[in-house]
């Protein structure tokens, strides 16, 4: 039986003393260690006794479970208090439970940066790495066999990945003839996992303390040693499995043979000897070989690549639909055919006469349910008209207005250990502290009908300045639209529900098809490829900006490469991009006689969400 509760002692107390007939006996009574042995120990005392204050207090009913038991005869004292006992444990569990439930809420709204890096790219000096093969045998080299067994549910394939991002790197282990990469994942990612199982199992797993401590926080350098490059971004269990099935080839620059001094190379094999220990052990990353190489999943990925090449033709198409609501191209088949002259206007009118309407949220890195700023930035495509776009489409970038937004309720919240937040350094204009519940009505005003051009019908009738106005075509723009979206949804607006929202753009699918990207890149590395600068970011409204930058750079970038017939973009080809990609390259390629089609009007997942705006109850 567990202790009982230390919250609410004192009426456990007052009906002890009441069931004895003495104050005095319980007055030492550590009721943090009470348990029924000790209740029914004291209750059968000889000097206990029936309390009786007279012929009213014995015909009184008892009104609850403390009366009930001071009115009960000695022997039915210890049943009283179990019950009583066993309500407090009760109580205490479902309060943990609720405590658990809302801390593992919160670890999971924890997002990662995602790095600044390609495929292929080194990661940084410093940066502290678990190999992959330590993370899946964790359970059975670590936990024991008790809690092993309650663990090792969390750390199947598909648990390992499920709601969970990873960021992957790899090194090629020199003992094995450089044909074998050895994956790593940051420490950090590792940690933030065992707190969540920590809050889900009621248990404090850790990395190990003393010498296996280091198995678990490898860093490579300093000097020239070699270190993880980096393969990309898993979100889900495909992901891992594709980006593990494509690892570029060794590096030659990576050569031991190029490092400098022997404690680096001593260095470097004892901890490769350390993570080759570990294939000894059970586990150890067999249930990921099975998953790639069993029936039923080779059938599974099969479904998956036709999935994923049905998107790439949507992102192809998307990106074509951009172009024409930028005049960059015309629609119809021979749309693109007009060659590209950046230094002279475009001779296509901007389809539709759209508005691009760029929104960027940022949340509290601890707790993504606090959306701390708001960013809005706007593109009238009608002042396109007559502007050449210049290289890159660079000109057009000062028509870009702004609007930068700060929830006032949750200004204490600064994102400091996992983002460099900077609410205060917007720049391109004056912020504003807004009540998150005017922040929907705000929105509404700019997408929604603010920007309503006249009907030209109704001037051509004579109707004049004051014809009826017409709700303008609106293209929503986001990098990483499926979060923002979320984010949107939580303070109350819902982009599904403005009617003059005809399209979409999401610039991690523009970039991800231009460069045939395998996950999707932080906005700062989008900029760096376009040659954008960019100051300030993770700031809502600068964010905002340059989300809505390299949207235009990226359009104007695949129209060029289609004329150029460019495959590489600018020249910036990272160096696993010189090699095959595998054979997984449906959907890459785009048919140019196709013009994107129709809009296509975002429809939202019904379970993903429900909201009712307060605003329009």
């Amino acid at each position: 039986m567990d202790t009982v509760d230390t919250m609410d002692t004192t009426g456990l107390v007052r009906v002890l003393q009441s069931l004895t007939g003495t104050k005095d006996k319980w007055d030492d009574l550590n009721l943090t260690d009470l348990h029924e042995s000790d209740i029914e120990r004291y209750s059968s005392d000889d000097d206990g006794g029936n309390v009786s204050d007279g012929d009213d207090k014995e015909n009184a009913k008892p009104e609850n479970l403390e009366e009930a038991s001071a009115a009960a005869p000695p022997d039915e004292t210890a049943e009283r208090m179990k019950q009583l006992l066993a309500a407090k444990a009760k109580q205490a569990e479902a309060e943990r439970a609720q405590r658990a439930q809302r801390q593992v809420a919160m670890l999971e709204s924890i997002q990662f940066n995602v790095p600044d890096l390609v495929k292929g790219a080194m990661s940084p000096a410093g940066e502290v790495f678990c190999p992959w093969k330590l993370v899946r045998g964790y359970p059975e080299m670590y936990c024991g066999k008790v809690n092993g067994e309650r663990a090792l549910p969390y750390f199947t394939t598909q648990a390992l990945h499920e709601h969970r991002v990873w960021d992957l790197y790899y090194v090629y282990d020199f003992h094995n003839n450089k044909s074998e990469p050895v994956l790593f994942v940051p420490t950090s990612q590792f940690e933030h996992l065992l707190d969540v199982i920590n809050a889900k199992l009621d248990v404090h797993f850790t990395v190990p303390i003393g010498p296996p401590a280091s198995k678990f926080k490898m860093t490579f350098g300093p000097g020239s040693m070699p270190r993880p490059r980096y393969l990309g971004r898993s979100a889900s269990e495909d992901d891992f499995l594709d980006l593990t099935d494509d690892v570029p080839p060794f590096n030659p620059h990576d050569s031991l043979d190029q490092t400098t001094g022997k404690d680096e190379r001593a260095k470097f094999h004892a901890m490769f000897a350390a993570i080759r220990a570990l294939e000894k052990k059970k586990n150890g990353g067999e249930n990921d070989k099975k998953k790639k190489k069993g029936g039923s999943n080779s059938r599974k990925q099969k479904r998956s690549r036709v999935t994923r090449a049905a998107q790439r033709v949507a992102w192809g198409r998307s990106i074509k639909r951009a172009q024409r609501y930028l005049g960059l191209r015309e629609a119809g088949p021979q749309g693109a055919d007009k060659v590209l002259d950046l230094e002279k206007p475009m001779t296509a009118a901007p389809e539709r006469s759209a508005l691009f309407v760029c929104i960027d949220v940022e949340a509290y890195e601890r707790d993504n349910q606090v959306v701390t700023e708001v960013g809005v930035a706007t593109l009238d495509t009608t002042k396109l008209v007559g502007v050449a776009p210049g290289e890159g489409g660079k000109n057009w970038f000062g028509l870009v207005e702004a609007r930068h937004i700060i929830v006032k309720e949750n200004t204490w919240a600064k994102n400091e250990k996992y983002l460099n937040g900077c609410p205060d350094k917007f720049g391109f204009g004056q912020s504003e502290i807004l009540s998150q519940e005017d922040i929907p009505a705000l929105l509404e005003e700019i997408i929604d009908g603010a920007s309503s051009l006249p009907n030209p019908s109704n001037d051509d009738n004579g109707g004049g300045g004051d014809s009826p106005v017409e709700h303008r075509p609106v293209v929503l723009v986001f990098h990483d639209a499926d979060s923002d979206i979320r984010f949107l949804g939580s303070i109350g607006y819902n982009v599904f529900r403005a009617a003059n929202v005809i399209d979409i753009v999401d610039t991690t699918e523009m970039y991800r098809y231009i460069r045939r990207a395998p996950n999707q890149a932080s906005l700062s590395a989008v900029l760096a490829y376009l040659g954008i600068e960019s100051w300030n970011l993770h700031n809502g409204g600068n964010d905002a900006v340059y989300t809505l930058r390299t949207m235009v750079g990226l359009a104007v970038e695949k129209r060029i490469m289609v004329r150029g017939g460019v495959e590489g973009g600018n020249g910036c080809v990272a160096y696993a991009d010189f090699t095959p990609y595998g054979e997984d390259e449906e959907g890459w390629e785009s048919d140019e006689a196709d013009d994107g089609g129709e809009p296509e009007r975002p429809c939202p997942d019904l379970s993903d969400v429900p909201f009712t705006p307060l605003h329009r109850l």
